[in-house]
């Protein structure tokens, strides 16, 4: 039942993605099951009619309306299949199209998920195999039609000679109509011989595949690795060479090729036995025609046509069970896709909107644990930020800070506790609102290969004047205006030969610009000056302090010296808030978390002066 819900839902699917797909399909079956039997009609007329010495008009007529239908056939199958050919590749872009727009509208803590992840890569393996779940049913039902109109039409055709099987023409076993009658028997059974080895066979394939996928993640993993020249350095000067070729090079010529081999031996003795069980039925199909034809029960004609009937009746059956037996490959596969199309974003939005001009910000017991997580990552946290404040966010690795900002950011919900914003619940206000609030840097941000100007506006169309002032604002513009087409220039040289690589320090600056553009009230820099030098650290912030004047920000950083200039520090421990001041009222304290931390800073400063 599972199975056949999973197809009733992709048949749906594909007329959605394609909804000339199944009818064309249906068409190129019908063909291709009817196409066999013009040959077996016309020859058995052809030989018949050369046998019995008829007029040269007629046996070219015969010969005329075969090659004539044959041509009409192979015309129209060659069309179908062309555009069935374009039509599995809107298929398989529309299923790779859907997972992604999926991927971007999600709740960040559902993408975020390592479960999910691991989905997402499943999907993704099972399309780099077999294409696409959607093109593969489509095959499917073509080998099904294909194999249902070749069984009717052969078991038409053969109608006749059935009923020579249930009458005795003579002594013995091959004249009763018992020898019919295990001829038909042994028929059913190869077909569940075949249902269950294509079964057997596709489940040792997926399997195989899931295994061997692991290791060609890793060796493709590693292969990006040594093709990408940022990453080519470290390679180089660490002779990293050898380690990789053992990682991922090796595990996959030593254990891949035992996963691939086991696999060959099983299919192989999967086939053979297929092929012995086939073999078999064969020769007792010809045996039974054979008698009956020695008999004089048909002539010329009909043996002909009943001969090539009856091999066609296991061509059909074989088919057909073959499709059945091929679940156990499509069927994960579509539940791949359809776990992650029907994905749900949990969160949910209300409908209110507060005064972006004025916002005051205020945590309040709030409690936070990562869904796979064993203990909470922030207990307790009360902490009021208020409009126009400069609030700096400090602690240990670990120690709750960026899990601090996505809650504030509403990329994640509190467990308990609430999240005010002006006194209203974070979860009530509207999405637009919650995305307008908060201008962010986080530490892995992603500049795109896209013109400086895209990436800085998100596409929409620029204001030249803010964004050179945001460009300057975030000391890059100099930079910018030296590129070929300025703002317009691409970045990076993934996608264009002509693309700019910027250092780490200049993608940093871009980001902040990319920030300072949005304009929002509130500003969130986690880490904004990590790939900068001490002397541009210090012009940023010296900008950045003229720029937020009126606005909310909030800072994150290991280095406790540029959190000075701040109006209150908030020092986190361990997922606590253990401490709240300025730097003074902080240092005041000389067992405090912030007086360890700076003191274990400011050592090393004094050292070297």
């Amino acid at each position: 039942m599972k199975t056949v819900r999973y197809y009733l839902k992709a048949f749906r699917q594909t007329a959605r993605f394609e909804p000339l797909m199944l009818p064309c399909t249906l068409l190129a079956a019908i063909c291709r099951g009817v196409r066999p039997f013009i040959n077996v009609y016309f020859s058995a007329r052809i030989v018949a009619e050369l046998y019995a010495g008829d007029s040269s008009k007629v046996l070219f007529t015969s010969v005329g309306l075969c090659v004539g239908l044959n041509l009409v056939f192979q015309i129209l199958t060659d069309w179908l299949n062309l555009t069935l050919q374009v039509m599995r590749t809107r298929l398989s872009q529309k299923e790779r199209l859907t997972i992604e727009n999926k991927l971007f509208t999600l709740d960040y803590a559902k993408l975020e998920n390592s479960e999910f992840q691991e989905l997402v890569h499943l999907h993704s393996e099972s399309m780099d195999k077999i294409y696409s779940a959607f093109s593969q049913l489509a095959w499917m039902v073509n080998d099904f039609v294909s194999g249902l109109v070749t069984l009717i039409c052969a078991v038409a055709i053969l109608l006749p000679l059935f009923k020579l099987g249930f009458v005795r023409t003579g002594e013995g076993f091959v004249h009763s109509p018992w020898f019919f009658a295990v001829l038909v028997a042994a028929i059913a059974v190869s077909a569940v011989c075949t249902v269950l080895l294509t079964n057997y066979t596709s489940r040792v394939w997926f399997q195989s595949q899931y295994r061997y996928g692991k290791l060609d993640r890793l060796f493709h993993r590693y292969r990006d690795i040594l093709s990408n020249y940022n990453s080519g350095k470290e390679v180089r000067l660490y002779k990293e060479q050898a380690l990789i070729s053992r990682e991922a090079t090796q595990q996959l010529l030593t254990k891949g090729e035992t996963i691939l081999r086991e696999t060959s031996k099983q299919s192989a003795a999967a086939s053979a036995y297929m092929a012995v069980i086939g073999a078999a039925i064969g020769f007792g199909v010809y045996t039974f025609i054979g008698v009956k034809g020695l008999l004089g029960l048909f002539d010329m004609e009909a043996l002909i046509r009943y001969t090539g009937s009856f091999m066609q009746v296991i061509a059909g059956v074989t088919a057909i069970a073959g499709t059945f037996g091929r679940s156990a490959q499509i069927v994960p596969n579509l539940e791949y896709f359809f776990r992650i199309a029907n994905t749900e974003s949990s969160m949910t939005y209300g409908e209110k909107d507060v005064d972006l001009t004025a916002v005051e910000i205020e945590f309040k017991n709030v409690y936070f644990r990562y869904p796979s997580a064993k203990s909470d990552t922030l207990k307790n946290i009360s902490l009021k930020i208020h409009k126009g404040e400069r609030l700096a966010v400090v602690g240990r690795n670990g120690s709750g800070k960026t899990t601090f900002i996505k809650l504030l950011c509403r990329l994640y919900d509190a467990d308990r506790g609430e999240i005010l914003v002006n006194g209203v619940d974070i979860r009530d206000l509207s999405a637009d609102c919650c995305r307008k609030l908060f201008s962010v840097v986080f530490q892995d941000f992603k500049l795109f290969a896209m013109t400086t100007a895209d990436n800085l506006t998100a596409g929409e169309t620029p204001d030249a004047v803010r964004l050179k002032q945001c460009l300057a604002e975030a000391d890059i513009l100099e930079r910018v205006e030296r590129m070929e087409k300025k703002e317009n220039t691409v970045l990076y040289k993934d996608l264009s030969k002509d693309g700019v690589e910027v250092s780490g320090g200049e993608a940093q600056k871009l980001a902040l610009a990319r920030a300072l553009y949005k304009d929002a009230p509130v500003v969130v820099l986690d880490e904004p000056t990590a790939a900068l030098d001490p002397v541009a650290e210090h012009k940023i912030y010296q900008q950045f302090n003229a720029f937020v004047e009126g606005k909310t920000a909030i800072y994150i950083s290991h280095r406790l010296s540029s959190c000075r200039f701040c109006d209150t520090i908030a020092v986190f421990k361990k997922g606590e808030l253990v401490g709240v001041g300025t730097h003074d009222d902080l240092l005041a304290d000389a067992d405090s978390e912030y007086a360890n931390l700076w003191n274990a800073q400011a050592k090393y400063y004094l050292e070297e002066s």
